[in-house]
């Protein structure tokens, strides 16, 4: 009896593990996403570079990433930023220094918790 419970224990702690996790962007999509980047902090002398980039699996057209630039040599405020996938290209649709409500309007609490873990703050409305 017992070893049955600590089964069905270990099965339903992988099952909520796995149920809300996010993936590594392919190759393009990482291309793609730098340049979505690039296009939303651009400035003269400006370089920015996507890290730390993850693509949601409770919805594969939102992903969120770490911009991070320098201008002329000297490192800029970061940002953690929000994507989305239309039809044929990346977006970055929101952006904050801090990712405590970012996504609120944009996407559900299930994108949200994929992409920004299992504290993030409910939305404010």
């Amino acid at each position: 009896m017992r070893l049955a419970a600590c089964v069905t224990l270990a099965v339903a702690a992988t099952l909520a593990t796995t149920a809300s996790a996010v993936r590594k962007p392919t190759e393009p999509e990482s291309r793609a996403i730098e340049e979505a980047v690039q296009i939303t902090f651009g400035c003269s002398g400006c370089r920015w570079r996507a890290s730390d980039v993850r693509v949601s699996t409770a919805d594969r057209r939102f992903a969120a990433a770490r911009a991070r630039g320098t201008r002329n040599g000297n490192p800029l405020q970061g940002a953690t930023v929000l994507l989305w996938r239309g039809l044929s290209k990346w977006a970055v649709i929101s952006y904050a220094s801090d990712h405590g409500e970012l996504g609120c309007g944009y996407v559900t609490r299930a994108v949200r918790r994929d992409l920004f873990g299992p504290y993030v703050l409910p939305c404010t409305e």
